[in-house]
């Protein structure tokens, strides 16, 4: 950051005890906003860089996750090391672990011993079910999650069988709550002195976002069904493919209703009845649909988002990943970055957050224990001592040209 403003979480320091994907996302967002990430992984590294490109060996989905990391590698299994990794939560300000509810406390690295050891940490804890609760045991992973809280059976075509979301929301959404958790506590604490304990799970993570199908149900006593891409409340407000095949969507048109007849060349519709209002429409939703899909079919969809754009009705394309990474608004807003990952570049999503205070995507993910002599050094861990741990297999520095990054 030489150089550069002082980014929001400057001088934070984060012990990483989290694999898979909740919980190193939620890293990931402390490490945009300027945190330092300590990653703590196995000593032959996190099994997400075994999912490699057979293509050019670089492990993309490692590197999505974990960028501006630094990487410890140890065996936490050994008492004498998690006495270590004990030792170094004392120098940090936050710890954030994924583990099943319960497996840390047999290495005394849970909440409650870290805790008492060091008030001011904020320990935070991502799980599928939560820490308590009769679920409590049970490992999560985001499509069960997905299928606890309701989801799967809002997503999908009206009528089909249940379908999961594209994107990993459960684990996401998990990481985002994790992290928003930790900057409340980290401000309490600046102004209390008083750490916290911080217990998020996937499947809480979720149904916090069922807004509306916990309102559509109270408000009906129906229980909501999926929708495709439709709007629970209103119409139209979903998918549509055009005389070329590709699709658009159209959103929140209420008060450009007139403006949509004329345009779609359905001027009649505007002083139908059955149509005069937006809870009209949406009750005749199908009907409705029919009607739009028949009109968009006499042009191509490009053509169809010009027309739109010029009378002020909310639309846009249907991308693909591919079309994503290359859209021009994604590029003006810095949202992919490109890293340097040895010979090899990768595009990594950036922060949404425009700020001087957020960094960003930075660096690429570390090769594995790059980091771990300096910061265990920092815990207590003398030359000697971590040598001897290095025979044993207990650690690795990163020495290993066959570490994979």
């Amino acid at each position: 950051m030489s150089g550069s403003p002082t980014a929001f979480l400057d001088g934070v320091r984060v012990l990483d005890l989290t694999a898979a994907l909740a919980g190193p996302y939620c890293t990931s967002v402390l490490a945009d906003l300027g945190a330092e990430i300590l990653s703590v992984e196995p000593v032959g590294g996190d099994p997400m860089r075994a999912r490699r490109s057979p293509r050019d060996g670089i492990g993309y989905p490692f590197e999505m996750i974990h960028h501006d990391k630094r990487s410890v590698a140890a065996d936490i299994r050994d008492p004498r090391v998690s006495a270590a990794i004990l030792r170094l939560a004392g120098t940090v300000d936050v710890v954030v672990e994924n583990f099943r509810p319960g497996v840390l406390a047999w290495h005394g690295l849970d909440a409650a011993t870290m805790r008492a050891a060091y008030p001011r940490l904020v320990y935070c804890s991502i799980s599928g079910y939560g820490q308590t609760g009769p679920l409590r045991e049970r490992g999560g992973v985001d499509l069960v999650a997905q299928a606890h809280a309701g989801l799967l059976s809002v997503t999908g075509p009206p009528g089909g069988p249940p379908a999961k979301a594209g994107f990993p929301v459960g684990d996401i959404g998990a990481g985002m709550w994790a992290a928003i958790g930790i900057l409340g506590a980290l401000t309490r604490r600046a102004v209390t002195g008083q750490g916290a304990t911080i217990d998020v799970a996937l499947t809480d993570s979720l149904f916090a976002w069922a807004v509306w199908e916990v309102a559509d149900y109270q408000m009906t006593g129906a229980v909501p069904e999926a929708l495709g891409t439709a709007h629970r409340l209103a119409a139209p407000y979903q998918g549509f493919r055009c005389g070329d095949g590709r699709w658009l969507v159209l959103a929140g048109v209420a008060s450009r209703w007139p403006n949509l007849c004329d345009v779609l060349g359905l001027p009649h519709l505007r002083d139908d009845p059955r149509m005069a209002t937006e809870s009209a429409r949406y009750e005749r939703r199908e009907e409705l649909a029919a009607l739009i899909t028949a009109a968009l079919a006499s042009a191509s969809r490009d053509e169809w988002l010009a027309r739109m754009q010029e009378a002020g009705i909310p639309a846009g394309p249907i991308h693909d990943i591919a079309e994503a990474m290359s859209d021009p608004q994604f590029a003006a807003r810095d949202m992919v970055r490109k890293v340097r990952a040895g010979v090899h570049e990768v595009a990594v999503p950036n922060s949404p957050v425009r700020s001087e205070g957020c960094a960003g995507v930075r660096q690429a993910a570390p090769a594995v224990g790059e980091a771990t002599r300096e910061v265990l050094a920092g815990a207590g861990v003398d030359a000697a001592t971590f040598d001897s741990w290095l025979a044993e297999g207990l650690v690795a520095d990163g020495s290993d040209a066959g570490v994979p990054r």
